[in-house]
Protein backbone atom coordinates (compact mmCIF):
# COMPACT_ATOMS: atom_id res chain seq x y z
CA UNK A 1 0.00 0.00 0.00
CA UNK A 2 1.22 3.49 -0.86
CA UNK A 3 0.39 5.90 2.01
CA UNK A 4 1.07 8.90 -0.25
CA UNK A 5 -2.29 8.35 -1.94
CA UNK A 6 -3.95 9.42 1.33
CA UNK A 7 -1.96 12.65 1.50
CA UNK A 8 -3.97 15.85 1.26
CA UNK A 9 -3.45 17.50 -2.11
CA UNK A 10 -2.46 20.84 -0.57
CA UNK A 11 0.16 19.10 1.61
CA UNK A 12 1.64 17.31 -1.41
CA UNK A 13 2.24 20.73 -3.01
CA UNK A 14 4.11 22.14 0.00
CA UNK A 15 7.81 22.79 -0.37
CA UNK A 16 9.89 21.79 2.65
CA UNK A 17 11.87 24.25 4.73
CA UNK A 18 15.39 24.17 3.27
CA UNK A 19 18.66 24.96 4.93
CA UNK A 20 22.22 24.18 4.01
CA UNK A 21 24.94 23.07 6.35
CA UNK A 22 28.24 24.45 5.12
CA UNK A 23 31.40 24.33 7.23
CA UNK A 24 32.87 27.63 8.32
CA UNK A 25 29.73 29.75 7.96
CA UNK A 26 28.35 31.94 10.71
CA UNK A 27 24.63 31.18 10.41
CA UNK A 28 22.85 34.07 12.07
CA UNK A 29 19.56 33.05 10.40
CA UNK A 30 19.60 29.82 12.44
CA UNK A 31 20.46 31.61 15.71
CA UNK A 32 23.55 29.42 15.95
CA UNK A 33 26.70 30.40 17.79
CA UNK A 34 29.73 29.80 15.56
CA UNK A 35 31.73 28.76 18.66
CA UNK A 36 31.24 25.61 20.68
CA UNK A 37 30.29 25.87 24.36
CA UNK A 38 33.28 26.24 26.72
CA UNK A 39 34.64 23.02 28.23
CA UNK A 40 33.84 24.27 31.76
CA UNK A 41 30.19 24.79 30.83
CA UNK A 42 29.98 21.29 29.33
CA UNK A 43 31.39 19.92 32.57
CA UNK A 44 28.78 21.80 34.62
CA UNK A 45 26.04 20.46 32.36
CA UNK A 46 27.34 16.92 32.73
CA UNK A 47 27.30 17.23 36.53
CA UNK A 48 23.77 18.68 36.45
CA UNK A 49 22.62 15.87 34.13
CA UNK A 50 23.89 13.26 36.59
CA UNK A 51 21.54 14.70 39.24
CA UNK A 52 18.42 14.62 37.05
CA UNK A 53 15.86 11.86 37.68
CA UNK A 54 15.61 10.67 34.05
CA UNK A 55 12.92 8.14 34.98
CA UNK A 56 10.42 10.99 35.60
CA UNK A 57 8.83 13.50 33.25
CA UNK A 58 10.23 17.01 33.64
CA UNK A 59 7.99 19.84 34.82
CA UNK A 60 5.76 20.26 31.76
CA UNK A 61 4.72 23.73 32.88
CA UNK A 62 8.37 24.90 32.98
CA UNK A 63 7.54 26.96 36.07
CA UNK A 64 11.17 27.66 37.03
CA UNK A 65 12.05 28.84 33.53
CA UNK A 66 8.91 30.99 33.32
CA UNK A 67 9.76 32.66 36.63
CA UNK A 68 13.33 33.37 35.50
CA UNK A 69 12.09 34.79 32.17
CA UNK A 70 9.44 36.78 34.01
CA UNK A 71 12.10 38.58 36.04
CA UNK A 72 14.21 39.26 32.97
CA UNK A 73 11.52 40.61 30.63
CA UNK A 74 9.08 42.07 33.17
CA UNK A 75 5.89 40.13 32.45
CA UNK A 76 3.84 37.82 34.64
CA UNK A 77 4.96 34.14 34.48
CA UNK A 78 1.39 33.19 33.49
CA UNK A 79 1.80 35.28 30.33
CA UNK A 80 4.74 33.14 29.15
CA UNK A 81 4.36 30.03 27.00
CA UNK A 82 7.39 27.79 26.58
CA UNK A 83 7.95 25.56 23.56
CA UNK A 84 10.54 23.53 21.74
CA UNK A 85 11.62 26.35 19.48
CA UNK A 86 9.75 28.90 17.37
CA UNK A 87 8.23 26.36 14.99
CA UNK A 88 6.28 24.64 17.75
CA UNK A 89 5.02 27.92 19.19
CA UNK A 90 4.02 29.24 15.75
CA UNK A 91 2.13 26.00 15.14
CA UNK A 92 0.28 26.30 18.46
CA UNK A 93 -0.68 29.92 17.78
CA UNK A 94 -2.01 29.10 14.32
CA UNK A 95 -3.88 25.99 15.50
CA UNK A 96 -5.45 27.79 18.47
CA UNK A 97 -6.41 31.10 16.88
CA UNK A 98 -7.27 30.28 13.28
CA UNK A 99 -10.87 29.90 12.19
CA UNK A 100 -12.30 28.70 8.85
CA UNK A 101 -12.38 32.32 7.59
CA UNK A 102 -8.99 33.30 8.99
CA UNK A 103 -5.79 33.88 7.07
CA UNK A 104 -2.22 33.87 8.29
CA UNK A 105 -0.76 37.08 6.90
CA UNK A 106 2.90 38.07 6.76
CA UNK A 107 5.27 40.17 4.67
CA UNK A 108 7.60 38.40 2.25
CA UNK A 109 10.39 37.55 2.26
CA UNK A 110 10.29 36.45 5.87
CA UNK A 111 10.58 33.30 8.00
CA UNK A 112 9.08 30.66 5.71
CA UNK A 113 7.66 28.54 8.54
CA UNK A 114 4.70 30.93 9.00
CA UNK A 115 3.36 29.86 5.61
CA UNK A 116 4.50 26.24 5.75
CA UNK A 117 2.82 25.62 9.11
CA UNK A 118 -0.38 27.47 8.15
CA UNK A 119 -0.73 25.54 4.90
CA UNK A 120 0.06 22.23 6.60
CA UNK A 121 -2.93 22.61 8.90
CA UNK A 122 -5.22 23.92 6.19
CA UNK A 123 -5.20 27.65 6.96
CA UNK A 124 -5.17 30.17 4.11
CA UNK A 125 -2.20 32.50 3.81
CA UNK A 126 -1.83 36.09 2.67
CA UNK A 127 1.66 37.10 1.58
CA UNK A 128 2.39 40.81 1.13
CA UNK A 129 5.67 41.73 -0.60
CA UNK A 130 7.98 44.13 1.21
CA UNK A 131 8.57 47.53 -0.36
CA UNK A 132 11.70 48.26 -2.38
CA UNK A 133 13.27 49.54 0.87
CA UNK A 134 12.49 46.22 2.60
CA UNK A 135 9.77 47.85 4.73
CA UNK A 136 6.29 46.58 5.50
CA UNK A 137 3.72 47.61 2.90
CA UNK A 138 1.22 48.74 5.51
CA UNK A 139 -1.58 49.46 3.02
CA UNK A 140 -1.00 46.07 1.40
CA UNK A 141 -1.11 44.34 4.79
CA UNK A 142 -4.33 46.13 5.74
CA UNK A 143 -5.91 45.25 2.37
CA UNK A 144 -4.99 41.60 2.89
CA UNK A 145 -6.56 41.66 6.36
CA UNK A 146 -9.96 42.71 4.89
CA UNK A 147 -11.81 42.73 8.21
CA UNK A 148 -11.67 38.99 8.91
CA UNK A 149 -10.28 37.62 12.22
CA UNK A 150 -6.78 37.04 10.94
CA UNK A 151 -3.37 36.19 12.35
CA UNK A 152 -0.48 38.45 11.39
CA UNK A 153 3.17 37.46 11.87
CA UNK A 154 5.94 40.06 11.86
CA UNK A 155 9.55 38.91 12.24
CA UNK A 156 11.43 41.70 14.10
CA UNK A 157 14.21 41.96 13.07
CA UNK A 158 13.15 40.26 9.90
CA UNK A 159 14.62 36.95 8.82
CA UNK A 160 16.19 36.92 6.18
CA UNK A 161 16.57 40.66 5.46
CA UNK A 162 17.90 41.52 8.95
CA UNK A 163 16.18 44.90 9.19
CA UNK A 164 13.79 46.13 11.87
CA UNK A 165 10.59 47.34 10.23
CA UNK A 166 9.15 50.79 10.84
CA UNK A 167 7.95 50.85 14.44
CA UNK A 168 4.91 53.02 13.64
CA UNK A 169 3.70 50.54 11.01
CA UNK A 170 3.91 47.67 13.50
CA UNK A 171 2.16 49.71 16.21
CA UNK A 172 -0.64 50.47 13.75
CA UNK A 173 -1.10 46.76 13.11
CA UNK A 174 -0.97 46.02 16.87
CA UNK A 175 -3.76 48.54 17.48
CA UNK A 176 -6.22 46.73 15.19
CA UNK A 177 -8.98 44.80 16.88
CA UNK A 178 -9.69 42.43 13.99
CA UNK A 179 -6.42 40.49 14.14
CA UNK A 180 -3.98 38.81 16.44
CA UNK A 181 -0.58 40.28 15.64
CA UNK A 182 2.45 38.23 16.62
CA UNK A 183 5.73 40.14 16.74
CA UNK A 184 8.34 37.39 16.49
CA UNK A 185 11.46 38.70 18.24
CA UNK A 186 13.52 35.51 17.90
CA UNK A 187 16.48 37.66 16.81
CA UNK A 188 16.08 40.35 19.48
CA UNK A 189 19.66 39.85 20.70
CA UNK A 190 20.99 40.94 17.28
CA UNK A 191 19.01 44.19 17.19
CA UNK A 192 18.43 45.06 20.84
CA UNK A 193 15.00 46.37 19.79
CA UNK A 194 11.82 45.05 21.34
CA UNK A 195 8.15 45.89 21.78
CA UNK A 196 8.26 44.59 25.35
CA UNK A 197 8.31 47.20 28.13
CA UNK A 198 11.84 46.38 29.31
Amino acid sequence: MNPLRFLREDIAKLKPYKWERRPGLIKMDANENPFDAPHELKQELAVALMKLPLNRYPDGSCRGLKEALSERIGVDPDQIVVGNGSDELIGHIIAIFSSPKAKVIYPVPTFSMYGIIARSIGVRVGEVPLTERFEIDLKGMEREMDGEPNLVFISYPNNPTGNCFDEEAILRLLERDDAIVVVDEAYYEFSGKTFLPL
